[in-house]
């Protein structure tokens, strides 16, 4: 914020009147005939002696012309509260990007801290159990999202706990399961090996990762479904290569990829081969 270069020699106090019931306007006019509104809360009126209209040194009114400026952060910092809690440093960054001086920005965090309005203990605590409700995120990706907020490291462990290991276990299962309906063409080689791929991405730790999917029941006739599904689409993709032989040993590389054993690909393979000669 800019303040007026001037020098003020006399200024006086036309009107005080209430904004709300945290803020007042003080109307001011200087000795040119300029006039100016101050914003400021009841501390800074009884602070400046601006409790009456009258003449008003000029020191006094440098002074709360800065002490607007803090006055104009503090309501955008509340505005900016009012949609969901922040961490300190969402707000320094808020604040900062909209040219609040960051002396004033840490003045207006140190307020809100002793105000209870920014808490970062209690933050980070509400973030983890926010996203435990609404979101299948696991333990790591809540944890770097808070050291990306500058959360410290004793409140994350602290705030961490709230995430059970029988909630992490539940939604383990819960993705398995989800990712078990929607798919029915991978071998179980390579469907466990996506998923735990996934798994591992959305923050969840290897070793809980790899103990569920151990236990996974997998069917015979699910496995068998999976190849007739991925073998009928690659023997299409093969025909492109000269000869029997190399169209097979195609066949059989790409079979492998997706993680089916050589003896069934070649089975197949032969039983395929026979019916075209029919």
């Amino acid at each position: 914020m800019k303040y007026r270069k001037r020098l003020y020699q006399m200024a006086k106090i036309c009107k005080i009147h209430t904004k709300d019931n945290l803020w007042y306007t003080v109307e001011v006019q200087y000795d040119d005939g300029s006039e100016e509104s101050l914003l400021l809360d009841q501390d800074a009126l009884v602070k400046h002696g601006f409790l009456s209209t009258g003449e008003i040194e000029e020191a006094s009114l440098r002074d709360a012309s800065k002490q607007q400026e803090y006055v104009r952060a503090y309501q955008k910092a509340v505005r900016y509260l009012g949609y969901r809690m922040r961490a300190k440093s969402e707000m320094m960054k808020y604040l900062l990007e909209r040219e609040v001086s960051a002396p004033v920005v840490s003045q207006v965090c140190s307020k809100l801290e002793e105000q209870g309005y920014l808490n970062d203990a209690a933050f980070a605590k509400a973030y983890v159990r926010e996203q435990i409700l609404l979101s299948d995120k696991g333990p790591k990706a809540l944890i770097d999202h808070l050291k990306k907020l500058k959360i410290g490291t004793d409140l994350i462990q602290d705030a961490i706990l709230v995430y059970s290991k029988e909630e992490q276990e539940e939604k383990i299962q819960k993705l398995i399961g989800r990712a078990l309906r929607k798919s029915n063409k991978d071998s179980k080689w390579n469907f466990t090996q996506k998923l735990q791929q996934k798994l591992i991405q959305k923050g969840f730790y290897t070793d809980d990762v790899r103990s569920a999917i151990a236990i996974i029941e997998w069917n015979s006739d699910r496995q068998n479904d999976a190849l007739q599904k991925q073998a009928a689409k690659i023997i299409i993709l093969v025909q492109k290569y000269d000869g029997e032989f190399e169209q097979r040993n195609q066949f059989l590389k790409r079979m492998a990829m997706k993680g089916f054993g050589y003896d069934d690909a070649l089975a197949w393979y032969s039983n395929w081969l026979m019916e075209q000669e029919v």
